[in-house]
């Protein structure tokens, strides 16, 4: 196997005991090869789909490459593993935002418009997953409001009120979420920089999970 700098696996195990032998041994096979484990990254948590009375989530959940991983239950009632955004990405994507607007707020409306297209557009590539749509609408409809909030501040006496900001968006529209799955070769920019050419998949098995041993070199293995 070929790693590069940095690489982010996630390794699942039915039984705890081979995920314990594992992470055990690991750190010394890539000791040979001049390579290190993330002490503070690498760990292993329990990831099993637990019955709720609700029966619409587990109780184990991991966050990796941006999204929560969860067990949930599908439209047909089985079991799956979910993703949605990380809420530590969604608030830092709509700070950047808002500060981006705060800042060109004095710039024409279509300029404005054609750069925060740009940007949900980036977003929706990278988080646009099956099951992800309630975080996309979210963004949407949030990102609308920090652009009203700095079009509003342009001048102390010209207030844009909501009903006027609606026929704006009417003339400057934003394009909607579309969703695609996560192994989907991207072609448009997006937040992340492994977006569109990731190496990880996400098992739909259930057990122990060891993630996030990080390699600092790259070596053949």
């Amino acid at each position: 196997m070929r790693f590069p700098c940095a690489t982010r696996p996630i390794l699942v195990f039915s039984e705890e005991q081979d995920a314990r032998r594992v992470l055990e041994v690991l750190p010394k096979r890539f000791g040979k090869y001049g390579l290190t484990v993330h002490p503070e990254k690498t760990r292993m948590i329990h990831f099993r789909k637990t019955e709720f009375p609700s029966g619409r989530k587990g109780a184990d959940s991991f966050s990796f490459l941006g999204f929560t991983h969860y067990w949930g239950r599908s439209q047909r009632g089985d079991w799956v593993v979910k993703r949605k955004a990380e809420k530590s990405r969604f608030g830092r994507a709509l700070r950047a935002v808002a500060e981006w607007c705060k800042r060109n707020r004095h710039l024409p409306v279509r300029e404005q418009h054609k750069a925060l297209r740009r940007k949900l557009l980036g977003h929706y590539n990278y988080y646009g997953i099956t099951g992800n749509s309630r975080s996309l609408k979210s963004y949407l409809y949030q990102v609308q409001r920090v652009w009203h909030k700095w079009l509003n501040r342009r001048s102390r006496g010209n207030h844009m009120l909501w009903e006027k900001f609606n026929l704006l968006l009417r003339r400057y529209p934003f394009r909607k979420h579309g969703l695609c799955t996560l192994f989907t070769q991207r072609s448009y920019d997006t937040e992340e920089p492994d977006a569109g050419n990731l190496l990880v998949r996400v098992c739909g098995g259930f057990g122990w999970v060891t993630t996030r041993f990080c390699p600092e070199n790259i070596c053949n293995i």
